[in-house]
């Protein structure tokens, strides 16, 4: 069970840092293409910013909270098993 939280652990981690990357590149990407006119004079973050805030991001703050409790979960799995 240990090995088994360590992965849960793991995959918790990889889908935060994932959709936080993903919304970044997305961000990114639209301002390199200057699909949003206007919104890339201050840069990529301050796109970025506007995803996380709008409603589309919605589907990314959905993965980090996911991420966020298989993370927590896979450390409950392991205390449980290490007898914490």
């Amino acid at each position: 069970m240990r090995r088994w939280g360590t992965i849960v652990m793991i995959l918790g981690a990889n889908l935060i840092v994932g959709s936080i990357a993903a919304a970044f590149y997305l961000a990114s990407f639209h301002c390199a293409l200057g699909e949003v006119s206007g919104a890339c004079e201050q840069g990529a973050v301050s796109l970025f910013m506007q995803l996380m805030g709008s409603g589309r991001g919605l589907i990314y703050w959905t993965l980090i909270v996911i991420g966020a409790l298989l993370l927590w979960r896979g450390w409950k799995i392991r205390a449980k098993e290490s007898g914490g």
